[in-house]
Parts: structure tokens; sequence; C-alpha cells
């Protein structure tokens, strides 16, 4: 009895430790061009981001920019914004610059369909939900240390809603139960109409493909692909400043 309390206990005190997480999902306005989008997402937004966040609540900031041909339901950015906590980020948003860069966004990304997710724990019973994140491990650890995977995932044409999020699911409670804080720091998912994404943090760059090896490993991915076909994965290096299509960074700061 007192192993479980103090269990919970643990649990509790982690979770109340992990950061303020907001899952960016961003598509491109119909009337600007391919090229100016690009531009203005390494120009303007990247390096704003981390100028007006640092010191003040950012904890870490990676950008993912979708291959350039795509369907239309796969935006064409994606990024993972980490906070110290809620207050934090209502504060950046709140002030006068963070006013003003929010409102930029729209001279770039279509509103209503462009928006932010805030993740929530990860259901033990019932189905996922789409168009909604979860932070799987509730973990407090660094995403600018260890090495980050991006994943992005498309929903099999055979297949129906209820059946890739049972089989998105069943992967990631995989991953959490087998290698979540030990080798797998953190995990924060995406569930959308067509599509899964996840992003990774790994203890390090050695323990990622050691896990790649493992048979059980081999072998869940291979259970997921009857309903989910990848798309795109790579990771996300540190030493550059800018990306170009079907790329992404974890920014230092």
């Amino acid at each position: 009895m007192k192993f479980f309390i103090l269990a919970i206990y643990l649990l509790c005190q982690s979770a109340s430790a992990a950061p303020y997480y907001r899952f960016w999902r961003g598509f491109k306005k119909k009337d600007i061009s391919t090229q100016k989008f690009h531009q203005g997402l390494n120009s303007i937004f990247i390096p704003r981001t981390i100028d007006q966040g640092k010191k003040k609540g950012l904890l870490a900031y990676l950008p993912v920019l979708s291959p350039k041909t795509k369907s239309a339901s796969i935006p064409e950015e994606v990024a993972l914004v980490v906070y110290s906590n809620r207050d934090d980020y209502q504060t950046l948003r709140k002030s006068p610059a963070g006013q003003v860069y929010g409102k930029l966004h729209w001279d770039y990304f279509a509103k209503g369909i462009s928006k932010s997710l805030v993740p929530s724990p990860l259901p033990l019973v019932g189905e996922l939900v789409r168009n909604h994140a979860y932070d799987v491990l509730s973990s407090p650890k660094d995403w600018q240390k260890g090495y980050v995977i991006y994943s992005l995932k498309t929903r099999r044409l055979d297949t129906s809603n209820t059946s890739f999020q049972r089989a998105f699911k069943n992967y990631i409670k995989f991953m959490s139960s087998s290698y979540g804080r030990g080798k797998l720091e953190s995990l924060i998912v995406l569930v959308g109409e067509t599509y899964t994404i996840e992003y990774q943090l790994w203890k390090n760059r050695p323990d990622y493909f050691n896990v790649r090896k493992d048979p059980k490993h081999i072998q869940a991915l291979k259970k997921l692909s009857l309903y989910l076909g990848p798309y795109q994965e790579h990771p996300l290096p540190q030493k550059i400043r800018s990306i170009s299509f079907g790329q992404g960074l974890n920014t230092r700061f």
C-alpha cells in the first residue's frame, strides 16, 4: 500500500513538473506564394519566436516544414513550442510585441484552420480524439538536450478512423511502457484527420538507433504499418538556423 501511494505521489510530482506545450499546425494562405511563405518562416517567425521568448519562459522551439508536394490535409508547418508554464506563455502573448507577432501570422497562414493545441495526458481508457494532442509521458525533460525525432504518418486509404486511432494508441502505449523514462525521455503526439504526428525526445542518438533495431519495436512498427504509412520522419538538427521543405530543426538559444 505504501509503495502504491508513493508511486502515485511521484507520478503527480512528475506531471506537475512537465512544461507547457503549444502544438502548432499552420496552413499557408492560398494567396501567398510558396517562396514568400518559406522566406517568411526563416526570416521572421523562427528568429522572432526565439528572440521574444528566450529568458522569458520559452524552453524549446521545434519547427518543421512539410514536403512541398503534399495533400491538402497536411499543414505546411508544424511546430512544438515549449514554455516553462502557462502563465509565462500568456504574459508573452499579451505583451505589445506578442500581440504584433500573433497578428503577423495571418499575413502568411490561413486563419481558422491554422491553430495551436495544448496536449493533454494520454487517456488510460477509451479512444484517442482526432485533432487533439497528447503528452504521453508528462516528462519535465529538456528538449534542447538529447536527440529529437519528428515523425508524420498518414492513414492508409483502406482503414477507418476508429481503426487507425486505436492502432496508433496501442503503438504509443507500447513506446511508453517499453522505453519511456529511460531511453525515450518525452513523447508528444497529435492525431489529425488523416495523419499522426510524433515529437520523440531520446536520451541520445545511440539509444534511438538501438531501439530501432529492437525486435519488439520492429514488430510494433509492422503492426502500425497496416493502418498508417510513413510520410515524413527525420531527426531535428541543432546546428542549422533555417529550414527547407521536408526539414525541421531543434533551435538552440
